[in-house]
């Protein structure tokens, strides 16, 4: 199993916006260039998180991409669900039922009596936990630990952030 690159530039992108943006709209071409992500792919990706209503945009001179929830409130599996959809280890998983015969849509004919779907079920369930767990804000802390600097950030505390 990988996780898609729209998914991994997904998480990219939305990093960039809460570590950099310092609570102002970020331009396609900020992020594109410190993620060396293509602005046209990335582009794609910000539409798909803005019709989830994960990410705002703003037009004119300031304009750009924000965050429409604070960082601690954007899971990792939020950015999977909006750029890829549900996660399913194996097609079964997809299906409630067994498809009846001559039925047009693909499935398993044993899927309602297979032992294996369980433990991909169970899986699914746990990884969907751990992504689900993981916040922007996580990965902000991680690269503050990390001494990643911040384009633009004034001295001080990250925005939002309660000093001490």
């Amino acid at each position: 199993m990988q996780v898609g690159t729209r998914v991994r530039y997904a998480l990219r992108a939305v990093f960039d916006m809460a570590y950099h943006g310092n609570g102002r709209p970020v331009t396609v071409g900020e992020i594109s260039r410190r993620q060396r992500i293509s602005a046209r792919y990335l582009e794609q990706i910000l539409h798909k998180l803005t019709r989830a209503g994960l990410v705002g945009s703003k037009r004119g001179p300031r304009g750009g991409y924000f965050l429409t929830k604070a960082p601690e409130a954007c899971s990792v599996h939020d950015l999977m669900l909006a750029t890829e959809g549900p996660l399913a280890l194996v097609p079964c998983l997809e299906c409630e039922e067994s498809p009846g015969a001559g039925s047009p849509e693909p499935g398993c004919p044993s899927v309602d009596r297979c032992p294996a779907r369980l433990v991909w079920a169970e899986a699914g369930r746990r990884i969907g936990e751990i992504f689900g767990g993981a916040t922007i804000q996580d990965l902000c802390d991680r690269a503050e630990q990390r001494g990643i600097p911040r384009e633009g950030a004034p001295e001080g505390p990250a925005p939002g952030r309660d000093p001490g």
